[in-house]
Parts: structure tokens; C-alpha cells; sequence
């Protein structure tokens, strides 16, 4: 993981440090005295999870404002595996942007950029589960069982899910009158459903789960810049 540039905004006597990147080799933070050198290395240790804002913070030009400190990290794929098996990437690097504000609270900037192909690959997977839902009644239909499953979205997902762990249960109870290949058929739409079922479960609220997981493997800033003069 890399920091790629930080912004600090109502923190002390800095009223917007505008956006600063950081190069490869060296980070310089140089200024006459009294220029806020400080207050930014401060910040930077305040960005840290396990760090709340400070009190002196507050800002030296309107007490009524909140400090905020705005920092993005450029993230590899093998990171974000490890972060969140779920995200969809399709970039070898991927830029990750958080605020915080004072004293403790985190935003994930960049949600919509981050998730739009997370979004769509989820769409995707509901439209799979109508149709294998359609294919398990059909075949039961076929069989003279009637069998319900409603079809999977966010506002249904726990009736959804209450019906598929019923009709499990049904199922597995009736597959041993089935003929070998039918049994396999019907159970591998059942393994299908389930892992669908699954996957949404895990990207309902993908926001804040993301933001929990991702603060968890952001190492302290300080130790991502090489040299601070």
C-alpha cells in the first residue's frame, strides 16, 4: 500500500493544504518557521485508525469548524484480495480515498468510482440466480411439486433467504427419490443458489464493510513516508 497524497483542511492554523503528492524517493515538507510543518506531520499522525483527532486540532480561525484530513493510498490487486475478496478490480492499481473528521469519524471518498463494477458483476450474479431459481421450480414443476422463490434484491433479501433455507431443507429430504443425474442436476442448483445467496449477503452494506476491512490494514502514515524534513 502507498500514500499518494494527503489534504488538511480546518486543522489548527492550516485552513486547505490544497492536495500534496508524494513522490517515490523522497517527501519534503520545508517552510519557513510557524508555517504549519508541524501541524501537518500531526495531522498525518491523527489520520492513523487507532488515533482519534486531537482536541488541539480545532482550528485556530473558527472554532466552530471541524478539522478533516483527507488522504489517498494507491492499492495493488494482491492487496485488495486480501481486503476484500468480493471488490471487483480490473486495474493493476487502484486509488483508495478516506476523509476523516473529527474527532474519529471516516468517509470512504470514492464509493461510487470504487464499486461501480462491483455493482454491476452483483447485478449480474441476481439475474443468474432468476434464472437457476426458474430452472429448480420448472424441474419440481415437472414433478408435480410446487415450490417458491422469490426473486433476489435488497428489499426481500431475508424473505429470499428464509425460502432458500426451507426449501434446502425439502429438497435434500426428497433428493433420495430422485435418479442419479437428476439428484446431481437439482443439487448443483442448490450449491448455485447458495453461493449466490452468499455473495449478496456479503456486498449488502458493501460500504461500510469495506471501510471497516480497509481501515484495519492501513499502517501508520508516518511509516508509508520515506523522509519527512
Amino acid at each position: 500500500m502507498k500514500l499518494k497524497s494527503f489534504r488538511i483542511k480546518n486543522y489548527k492554523s492550516i485552513k486547505d493544504s490544497r492536495e500534496c503528492y508524494l513522490s517515490n524517493a523522497i517527501t519534503v515538507l520545508a517552510g519557513k518557521n510557524e508555517s504549519g510543518k508541524t501541524s501537518i506531520l500531526e495531522a498525518l499522525e491523527d489520520f492513523s485508525t487507532g488515533k482519534k483527532i486531537r482536541k488541539e486540532a480545532i482550528p485556530i480561525h473558527n472554532s466552530e469548524l471541524k478539522p478533516e484530513i483527507i488522504v489517498t493510498f494507491e492499492v495493488d490487486e494482491d492487496e485488495f484480495k486480501k481486503i476484500s475478496p468480493y471488490l471487483v478490480v480490473d486495474k493493476k492499481k487502484t486509488d483508495i480515498t478516506l476523509s476523516k473528521e473529527y474527532y474519529n469519524a471516516y468517509t470512504l471518498i470514492n464509493s461510487e468510482e470504487l464499486f461501480s463494477k462491483t455493482i454491476k458483476a452483483n447485478e449480474k450474479r441476481t439475474n443468474d440466480f432468476e434464472k437457476q431459481a426458474n430452472s429448480l421450480i420448472s424441474f419440481f414443476k415437472d414433478h408435480q411439486i410446487n415450490i417458491t422463490l422469490d426473486v433476489l434484491n435488497e428489499k426481500n433479501f431475508s424473505q429470499v433467504s428464509s425460502q432458500f433455507s426451507n426449501l434446502k431443507q425439502n429438497i435434500e429430504a426428497y433428493s433420495s427419490k430422485l435418479a442419479a443425474d437428476e439428484k446431481e442436476k437439482v443439487l448443483e442448483i442448490i450449491a448455485t443458489l447458495k453461493q449466490i445467496i452468499d455473495e449478496f449477503s456479503n456486498l449488502r452494506n458493501f460500504d461500510s464493510k469495506f471501510l471497516d476491512e480497509f481501515k484495519r490494514h492501513i499502517p501508520k502514515i508516518t511509516k508509508l513516508i520515506n523522509n519527512l524534513l
